[in-house]
């Protein structure tokens, strides 16, 4: 397969190709230590820097990505910020702080950094599982909704609790990651999986990351049981609020086919497809609009 062009718009040009999730990150030396026993959740273990990134993407026919600092390396972002320093026309970021031990000081110290756009937020392990519901986290959603920062939450499960901050804080920006759908799951009917993500749809402040599905079933391109899914998904959020992505060093597939799948979706129409695969995670973060 080669890559090939995205929709042409009517001026001529084209839209953006925008990865809406893609982690990068450094070697593990005691300069620079992993997360202790991380190894084995990492997706790669081995280093991931933004000229591999770079050169998979233009394989790939992708102009652009969010880039997201992964948890294995810490409350880490300085990577994913040289990498936009560098690349800015390439590259934007999500910082990760620590909700627990960090503050609004720390929150403002990273959106004030070049090229962040906001934050992205897990509530996946230990005790950040509880974070939204014992309190830890209400410091950061009324500072992120007065700065007008969108968050990127990770919360397979939580749906409710995601639910209740984005109805009690209805400025702030929120991304359900991943659909909501845990990095464990595999083979499972996805459509009851993803239900309660499709209900807070009604939410306005509410989007959706449609990243990483294809790492969810076993059968191989064009993913036919992801075709619904993606329908429903559109169906209820409508083209702004669904953004497509990969999180690419998870992925079972090359990069070009999770590009593919999306633009091969015979119910989007030429319009639908540049909202999914760019312009909608471009406007709703402000990076180009």
């Amino acid at each position: 397969m080669t890559a090939r062009p995205a929709d042409r718009d009517e001026g001529g040009g084209r839209d953006l190709l925008v990865d809406a999730q893609v982690h990068i990150w450094g070697e593990d030396t005691p300069e620079r230590p992993w997360q202790p026993g991380s190894h084995a959740h990492a997706h790669i273990d081995r280093p991931f820097l933004a000229p591999e990134l770079l050169d998979a993407m233009d394989a790939a026919g992708i102009d652009r990505a969010v880039l997201v600092p992964p948890f294995w390396e810490g409350n880490r972002n300085d990577l994913v910020e040289q990498a936009a320093v560098n690349h800015p026309d390439r590259f934007t970021w999500l910082g990760r702080l620590n909700l627990k031990e960090d503050g609004p000081k720390r929150l403002h110290e990273i959106l004030g950094r070049p090229g962040a756009v906001g934050v992205r937020l897990a509530f996946t392990r230990g005790e950040a599982l509880n974070w939204m519901r014992d309190g830890t986290a209400d410091w950061i959603w009324p500072q992120l909704a007065a700065a007008g920062a969108p968050v990127m939450i990770f919360a397979p499960g939580r749906h409710q609790e995601v639910a209740a901050v984005a109805r009690a804080h209805p400025d702030l920006r929120i991304t359900i990651d991943h659909v909501g759908i845990g990095t464990d799951v595999k083979d499972v009917p996805i459509l009851p999986l993803i239900q309660p993500v499709l209900d807070m749809a009604k939410l306005p402040n509410v989007a959706v990351k449609a990243t990483a599905l294809p790492c969810v079933v076993s059968e191989p391109f064009p993913f036919p049981s992801l075709r619904e899914p993606m329908r429903r998904l559109l169906e209820s959020f409508g083209r702004e609020r669904v953004f497509w992505g990969t999180d690419l060093t998870r992925l079972p597939c090359t990069y070009l086919e999770a590009r593919l799948f999306v633009e091969e979706l015979d119910f989007l129409s030429p319009e639908d497809r540049r909202w999914l695969l760019g312009r909608a995670i471009s406007r709703w973060l402000g990076w180009g609009f």
